[in-house]
């Protein structure tokens, strides 16, 4: 493709958006638009520039200064194409939207190309996602399940309903206790559930084994709700997750998952009954002690 050359995205978008190649050839993404432009700033990896046009009309240019982001950039650019066309954002808000949606993906785009989450943090994503493909969105709902998910904005519960809740562990299938990171992830007035995910590192080699990418392509076929697509992408921009090939490595073989029930009895420490001075505790649960309140296994 020439330089300085776009083509339009989606012909029933309400929204000028174009992606091609910018003046210096570089991959861009474009919006014209009638709102007014306000403040943004470029990042390492992508310039951010705007104008008026002879139209009267204002552009805004997303350029990939280094093609060494061009998954994420991708990416970035599926993410604000989709969710400004199931938002329907109109034009007078169209720049701000845009701006908004940047900035969200702002400290993605600081980061190296292979600064990717750590082996520990792809585990503990890839149990919730799972909890979310095979338990909730199946009983709840796509959107109700994505609305529920927690986790990737730091809640102390995983997912939390309006009379319940449920944490999410992921093991390896020979551990026998789980850690509670704080007081408050199991303290509630509502009984609710921890769900046990049972994962072992795995390999190319193992045909059952899975990356966080394969999960993500996964959950995304299921979803039929717009809606609900948008907030599984807010969500996981959130947490730190975009699609990135080095992911591939990083491999996972599913063995089960584990349902149990928490509610008065069940051993765990409440803040009614510590000193105030307490203000932080971490503490372990012995799985095998807890049998007695398991309700399911998937």
């Amino acid at each position: 493709m020439k330089p300085d050359t776009f083509t339009r995205v989606r012909p029933s978008h309400n929204l000028d958006i174009y992606q091609g190649i910018d003046a210096l050839g570089r991959n861009a993404l474009l919006l014209i638009t009638s709102s007014s432009p306000i403040p943004v700033k470029s990042s390492k990896s992508i310039e951010v520039s705007s104008g008026q046009r002879t139209d009267g009309k204002f552009s805004l240019i997303f350029s990939l200064r280094d093609d060494g982001y061009k998954d994420m950039f991708d990416c970035f650019c599926k993410d604000i194409i989709n969710s400004s066309y199931i938002q329907a954002v109109a034009d007078k808000n169209a720049y701000a939207f845009f701006v908004n949606r940047y900035n969200n993906w702002a400290a993605l785009f600081e980061k190296a190309p292979n600064d990717i989450l750590s082996s520990s943090a792809i585990k503990g994503l890839i149990g919730e996602i799972l909890v979310l493909k095979n338990i909730l969105i199946p009983r709840l709902g796509e959107t109700l399940a994505l609305e529920a998910w927690m986790g990737p904005l730091l809640s102390p519960k995983d997912f939390i309903f309006e009379n319940s809740w449920i944490e999410v562990k992921t093991i390896s299938s020979s551990t026998d206790c789980i850690r509670i990171s704080s007081i408050e992830q199991l303290d509630s007035v509502n009984n609710g559930q921890i769900v046990i995910v049972r994962l072992d590192s795995s390999n190319f080699a193992d045909q059952t084994s899975l990356s966080i990418n394969d999960l993500y392509n996964d959950i995304v076929n299921q979803l039929q709700d717009p809606i609900a697509r948008s907030l599984l992408d807010e969500k996981l921009i959130a947490i730190g997750y975009c699609f990135n090939r080095l992911y591939e490595n990083i491999r996972f073989s599913l063995k089960k998952m584990e349902l149990y029930e928490v509610k008065a009895d069940f051993p765990a420490i409440k803040r009614v009954n510590i000193s105030p001075a307490i203000t932080h505790a971490e503490y372990d649960i012995s799985i095998p002690s807890i049998e007695d309140f398991k309700i399911e296994t998937l």
